[in-house]
């Protein structure tokens, strides 16, 4: 560990081989598991996003080593948490000018239902009600999500959160789905009181609630959010770019059930974050008491149509 941010740190101190030490960071990364094998696999994913946000910080020979002293100085301590942000008054500051009209979701749901054969008949989109305006909160969106109906033995569910998963990676350049993020109706289902009804549907969610919150503690089936939560990052890539676990969170699905092989049934909830370092869409699952710092647990807002 300490090896590592050595390194790290002599690339701060010498930006011009910053790209260069990044590079070696990552392609000796399985030494660097062995060097990390105490930690535990949360804690080495922590590791990796806090030197993923620390990296844009001293690229394109930037030197602010004042500003990443102290987040090294807590790895090397060992305490792993939330990830660094960039300075004030970057991009990230302003996440809500990333998030698409709605006039485009349409556009879009119109294109994916022919590339992803997602099987949305065109009275949906005649029947799709004028779309709400968002509150002026910058991390509360308004996202068209559709619930799609089974087919061929596979629920709607299944379908919904597939679909929406696959268009997700299609619109990054890279994408990992863990192995514990199964989604048969043996592995994954909504949560207690939450009904699958096949259709189109203005959602508003706020994207920054709950956040450093267990997704048990806090969720409730009348508004926690769940394929709205993919159909937000499948809209809106740009989000999901931002994502820092600070000023934007990851976020929990906290709708959904999974559950996972070997653990207690039903116990875990899927979650999905950027990584930066490898500029990379994650979805995975983590128990329903885990409180992942830097996470949110959205929740849907009403409003009037």
């Amino acid at each position: 560990m300490l090896e590592l941010i050595i390194r790290f740190r002599r690339a701060v101190l010498n930006p011009v081989e910053t790209a260069a030490a990044y590079r070696r960071l990552w392609a000796n990364s399985g030494r660097n598991e062995q060097i990390m094998s105490k930690a535990s696999s949360k804690e080495r994913a922590e590791f990796w996003d806090q030197i993923s946000a620390l990296y844009p910080l001293v690229r394109d020979n930037v030197r602010v080593y004042d500003d990443v002293k102290p987040a090294l100085q807590r790895i090397i301590e060992g305490e792993f948490g939330p990830a660094p942000t960039a300075s004030a008054g970057s991009a990230a500051d302003e996440p809500d000018s990333r998030f698409v009209s709605p006039e485009l979701q349409v556009e879009n749901l119109q294109r994916w239902n022919d590339e992803f054969d997602l099987g949305i008949p065109k009275k949906w989109f005649e029947q799709l009600g004028v779309s709400p305006v968002a509150p002026d909160e910058r991390l509360v969106v308004v996202t068209l999500v559709p619930y799609l109906k089974g087919k061929r033995g596979v629920s709607g569910v299944q379908r919904t959160f597939d679909a929406l998963w696959k268009i997700t990676a299609s619109v990054q350049p890279n994408d990992y789905r863990g192995p514990l993020m199964q989604s048969d109706s043996e592995h994954l289902r909504l949560l207690e009181g939450i009904e699958h009804e096949p259709g189109l549907r203005w959602e508003v969610i706020d994207l920054g609630v709950n956040k450093d919150q267990a997704p048990k503690a806090v969720r409730d089936p009348s508004n926690s959010a769940h394929a709205g939560v993919l159909a937000t990052a499948a809209h809106h890539p740009e989000y999901v770019q931002a994502q820092n676990g600070n000023d934007v969170p990851y976020l929990w699905l906290p709708g959904y059930q999974v559950n996972v092989d070997g653990g207690a049934p039903w116990r875990s909830v899927p979650y999905l974050y950027w990584i930066r370092i490898c500029r990379r869409v994650r979805l995975s699952a983590d128990r329903y008491d885990a409180r992942r710092p830097g996470d949110a647990v959205p929740v849907l807002r009403e409003y009037q149509s």
